[in-house]
């Protein structure tokens, strides 16, 4: 398969949090399958293509560029965090692609799973995240409490949601910190 993904945060210009994290590892093993993965990221003071680990990572703005890819070669999915509804643009410029949010509100349905309101005046209705994942083919969702919390929340089609727990593979180095290591700030 040929499977896009849109995220701001990639490594190595903008690793900030779980989504780079996320990101990383899911292209790195579809890639490692066989798939054909390219991502579409932010850069800081770069831009271009660059090839890593089998996968190609775009940095430069993305819902255009996307486009411009997808027309020279068409993507079978796109899959892009709901946070931010970072893809949505993209698939306003290509409505035929198969789109899938993921993983499924990770951020704010650990909030709400804990609250029986979130702290602000939340309004579902006016929420580019919930309409982006309204819009989408399916919705993977890193746990089932997760998903039935977001899918009630935000009256999510319970068909389109799909379960993939967050897979973490540490990198060889992480493996070979002797253990007893510690580290100080």
């Amino acid at each position: 398969m040929h499977i896009a993904f849109i995220s701001y945060e990639y490594p190595p210009d903008t690793a900030a949090g779980g989504i780079a994290t996320y990101v990383k590892q899911a292209v790195s093993m579809l890639a490692s399958r066989g798939h054909d993965v390219e991502v579409f990221t932010a850069g800081r003071g770069r831009g271009g293509t660059e090839r890593e680990d089998g996968v190609l990572d775009f940095a430069a703005r993305i819902a255009p560029v996307f486009a411009a890819r997808h027309a020279e070669a068409a993507f079978d999915v796109l899959e892009g965090p709901e946070y931010r509804a970072e893809a949505r643009n993209a698939v306003r410029l290509v409505p035929d692609i198969a789109l899938v949010p993921g993983p499924a509100d990770a951020v704010g349905g650990k909030v709400l799973l804990r609250r029986e309101r979130p702290f602000y005046d939340y309004r579902p209705a006016q929420d580019p995240e919930r309409a982006h994942c309204l819009d989408a083919d399916e919705i993977a969702a890193p746990s089932r409490a997760i998903g039935e919390k977001v899918r009630q929340v935000w009256g999510l089609d319970p068909e389109k949601l799909a379960y993939y727990p967050l897979a973490y593979v540490p990198d060889e180095a992480l493996l070979r910190v002797p253990l007893g290591t510690e580290t100080t700030a």
